[in-house]
């Protein structure tokens, strides 16, 4: 992962700091509470095999930031849709039902 990732981070760290000690106030206003929250970084593409164990190494160190890069993303949706696509309801006439094959 290269150097350009550092000010990222210290961004988000700022947003989380921000919300930590707002949380009150954001529940009160808002209900909802942002104890804990996380974030995620999604930055550059996957790299040499060197460059795909820093972001490894990196995400191993980081508190409540994860980094991803676009191919991981990427990877994800497509499993994401994956499990859409094989958990579709078929009709009895083996067709997708007249709703588009949403169950309710």
């Amino acid at each position: 992962m290269s150097l350009r990732v550092l000010p990222v981070l210290g961004q988000v760290i700022r947003y989380i700091a921000e919300l930590d000690r707002d949380r009150d106030k954001i529940l009160s206003k808002d209900r909802c509470d942002t104890l804990k929250i996380r974030a995620r970084v999604i930055v550059g593409r996957d790299g040499d095999l060197g460059h795909q164990e820093g972001l490894r190494n990196l995400n191993a160190h980081l508190h409540r930031i994860e980094v991803v890069t676009f191919d991981q993303l990427v990877r994800i949706a497509a499993r994401v849709l994956d499990v859409f696509e094989s958990d579709r309801v078929i009709g009895p006439s083996g067709d997708e039902d007249a709703d588009g094959g949403m169950p309710f």
